[in-house]
Parts: structure tokens; C-alpha cells; sequence
């Protein structure tokens, strides 16, 4: 391979490569861009299965576009696994970067290409041809300083997750994403805090006994209101200044018992009701003193 050849060669390598890592960048920020708005509206509507399906293949579509506009074909070019550019592509290329060439090269490659077809006479044209490349260099063309300004972009996305993890944000789009991802599935609402007992009410009870409850938002949250759901009737528990408090109507019967309000989670009781002792048979045994 002659000088002008490999320095051809190395060109068309360079072009891919550089084509390559700006289309990484960008992808990474487009990535970025997708996986933050995807895992804010993830986290919001939790709740709606049709938006999370949406969301989830839409935001792959979009992913798997723009890594085929942007890089995926020049780094299957590079490996090989596609078609390349051919040196007359690429000497066309070379006049954008290095103009005072002006067509030496395609005429080189013309002529080069027609020699090893037909010999003779062309083979004398194309060494005049060689002779006025001289020691082209080709370095200059697609240089590698080109990807400086590009890679300080990086530095946008850094910023941006640093941010997201100082002010907390980030696990609200991480918990979101996932939410996403599992769009196939129905997922529990979304609760700022868990009820809690203030003291556990007893699972098992006698007929007709009032229970006595009392419940806390827990994690130190303020709720603004509280419900008790008994057997799927709603009654509003009472706020006494330390916790909310509800007194209930005599139990007959086995009964599950709820506390909710205030996007708290559910605080769940399953109540037993012992049936009153009955007396469901007598005998009487007579004994008289023995007399003497």
C-alpha cells in the first residue's frame, strides 16, 4: 500500500470514529432527557397502566432512533459490518477540510482504479498522478481536536444528576422509572406515609364488645383527616390533639377494619368475634345425706 493509500485508509477510519463518539454524546443526552421527564411522569401516574405502557414503549422507540440516526450505522461502518465508504467517497470528503488538494486525490484514485483494469499507458499517467500528491499528509482532515468542544457537553449531564441527587429529585425518577419499566403490572398507590397503632386493637373479641382505636401518620407526617372503613362503612376518627381516635359500635360479627385518609397507607385489623358461651345442656344430681 502506497503512502497516499494508507493515509486514505486512515482517514476513512478517523471519520467513523469521530461519527461514532458524537453520536454517543448525543445519545446520552438524549437518553438523559427521555429517562427524567419518563421518570417524572412515572412517578405522578403510578396509578395509570395505559400511560406507563405508552410511556415505556414510546421512550424505547425513540431511543432506538436515535441511535440509528445518529451512530449505530457508522459504528457498524467501523467494525465492518456494513458497507464502508469508498476512497472516492472519501477523497470527495477530504476537499471540505483540506481545499488546497483540490482534486489530486480523486484523480489518483480514477487513474488507479482504470490501471488495474487496462496496464500499459495508464500505469505511466497514474505515477504522474502519484508524483504530484508528493508526501500528502491527510491528518488534517477530520482531526481528532474536533471532539473537545463536544465532549465538554458531558459535562451538562454530570451537572444535571448531581443536582437531581442533592435535592432529592433523583429518587423520585429512579423509583418512577421503574415504575415504568413495570408497566405490565398494576401497581399500589403511591402513599406519603404508612398509618400506625397507637396501640393494637385485639384480633379476637367477644360479641357485641366496642373497640377502642387509636392511629398516628407515621414518619412524623401531619395527615389532615382520618377514616375508619368497618366492613365497608366509613366513619371519621376524631383528632385529640396526640392521635385520631374512633370508638366503635358493638361487633356481632367477624369484620375487617380499615384506617385511611390522607394518602396515608391503609393500616388493616381482621377482627374474630368469640360467640357469648351458651349453655346448650344441664343435668341435676341429687344426693340426700345417709341417715343414721
Amino acid at each position: 500500500m502506497k503512502h497516499w493509500e494508507k493515509e486514505l485508509k486512515d482517514f476513512i477510519n478517523r471519520h467513523y470514529a469521530l461519527e461514532v463518539i458524537k453520536g454517543l454524546v448525543f445519545f446520552s443526552l438524549w437518553t438523559l432527557l427521555v429517562w427524567v421527564i419518563t421518570g417524572y411522569l412515572g412517578w405522578w401516574w403510578r396509578e395509570d397502566r395505559q400511560l406507563r405502557t405508552v410511556l415505556f414503549f414510546g421512550s424505547l422507540i425513540s431511543l432506538m432512533w436515535i441511535a440509528w440516526r445518529y451512530w449505530l450505522p457508522a459504528a457498524l461502518a467501523w467494525s465492518g459490518l456494513m458497507k464502508r465508504m469508498t476512497d472516492l467517497d472519501a477523497a470527495g470528503h477530504l476537499k471540505k477540510w483540506l481545499p488546497e488538494i483540490d482534486d489530486r486525490v480523486v484523480n489518483a484514485i480514477q487513474f488507479r482504479n482504470e490501471a488495474e483494469k487496462r496496464k500499459g499507458l495508464w500505469l505511466d499517467a497514474l505515477e504522474q498522478r502519484e508524483q504530484a500528491l508528493g508526501n500528502i499528509r491527510l491528518r488534517g482532515a477530520r482531526p481528532w481536536e474536533e471532539l473537545r468542544p463536544l465532549l465538554l457537553l458531558l459535562a451538562v449531564p454530570l451537572a444535571l444528576i448531581v443536582v437531581l441527587k442533592l435535592s432529592g429529585e433523583l429518587e423520585r425518577i429512579s423509583e418512577g422509572t421503574k415504575n415504568v419499566i413495570a408497566f405490565g403490572k398494576e401497581l399500589d398507590p403511591r402513599y406519603a406515609f404508612s398509618w400506625e397503632w397507637v396501640e393494637r386493637p385485639p384480633n379476637e373479641i367477644e360479641e357485641g364488645t366496642r373497640l377502642e382505636m387509636r392511629a398516628v401518620a407515621g414518619s412524623g407526617q401531619r395527615a389532615e383527616a382520618a377514616f375508619v372503613e368497618l366492613n365497608g362503612m366509613r366513619s371519621a376518627m376524631k383528632w385529640d390533639g396526640r392521635s385520631w381516635y374512633w370508638k366503635s359500635p358493638p361487633i356481632e360479627e367477624d369484620a375487617q377494619m380499615m384506617v385511611i385518609g390522607s394518602k396515608g397507607k391503609p393500616l388493616l385489623l381482621d377482627i374474630d368475634v368469640l360467640g357469648k358461651p351458651e349453655i346448650l345442656d344441664a343435668r341435676l344430681r341429687i344426693e340426700y345425706p345417709s341417715y343414721t
